[in-house]
């Protein structure tokens, strides 16, 4: 089967096309799925910290490994 640059026509490239639409469209499908079930579970796993996280004194590393990173 030859292709656009060998004579062939755009037979196989409008089949390569079709097959990347088709593949991109699925993986951000399946990523939209995936995210907004992972985005329903609890605190650990949540994609985003909780509130109290984000607007509490110390930041996130006091939040999320209850130290400090940098010492000041």
């Amino acid at each position: 089967m030859a292709g656009l640059c060998y004579g062939g026509g755009l037979s196989v490239l409008k089949a390569q096309a079709i097959g990347s639409f088709t593949i991109t469209l699925v993986t951000f499908a399946v990523s939209l799925l995936l995210m907004y079930a992972v985005n329903k579970l609890p605190h650990p796993y949540k994609l985003r910290v909780e509130e109290e996280g984000e607007t509490g004194t110390g930041g996130l590393d006091i939040w999320e490994h209850g130290a400090e990173a940098y010492h000041e």
